[in-house]
């Protein structure tokens, strides 16, 4: 049986796990990386969170002697990345993956493509949507960003449209790093605000 829980509600929940498995603990001192940069097309929340318009971005100090830094600005990979989905530049989009990537899309009910293997699966898949007219993807709003060396995680809502509607989507995006590119992509999107719409006549 599928569950459908808040967007709201799961995106703290899977950011806490995963920093408790990195075994992390919480300092308030580092200075905002260089590499990050916040393009005109990706908007800070409105809402009254300490990671919004931070001057010193908090730091997660893991055992493993990385530093996970949080902060509501992407790195500029990202959201370069993010601009090119938005322009429908699948290959732009693409840049991001590494030849054996895998993306997953833990929350899709039964039935549906629950995980791609491989860039070439990847890329079928997200040049299927492209073309489809099932989404056109508009701005990303930023909620939260958690950066290490290996690894990304990323709140947002992409405030899309379904032909000429407006359509928001929350996503929670778990993404693992080798190399400077994406070697496992977890999708927490809400499969069911994709979910075609039922006539109420």
């Amino acid at each position: 049986m599928l569950i459908a829980i808040p967007i709201a509600t799961a995106a703290p929940m899977i950011a806490a796990r995963t920093a408790n498995a990195m075994s992390a603990s919480i300092s308030s001192s580092g200075a905002p990386r260089s590499n990050k940069a916040l393009p005109s097309v990706l908007t800070c929340s409105p809402r009254p969170v300490q990671d919004c318009h931070l001057e010193s971005p908090a730091r997660v100090e893991c055992d493993h002697n990385e530093v996970m830094t949080s902060t509501s600005i992407l790195p500029i990979w990202y959201a370069t990345a993010l601009e090119a989905l938005k322009a429908g530049d699948v290959a732009g989009w693409m840049s991001i993956y590494a030849p054996d990537a895998i993306h997953e899309f833990p929350w899709v009910p039964q039935g549906r493509v629950a995980r791609l293997d491989g860039w070439d699966a990847i890329n079928e898949y997200m040049s299927q949507l492209a073309t489809s007219g099932r989404l056109r993807y508009g701005d990303f709003e930023v909620i939260s960003s958690h950066e290490s060396d290996d690894a990304l995680i990323v709140e947002m809502i992409g405030h899309h449209y379904r032909g000429d509607d407006p359509a928001e989507l929350g996503y929670v995006s778990v993404m693992t790093l080798r190399d400077g590119k994406v070697v496992r992509f977890r999708d927490y999107m809400n499969p069911l605000q994709l979910s075609p719409r039922r006539s109420t006549a």
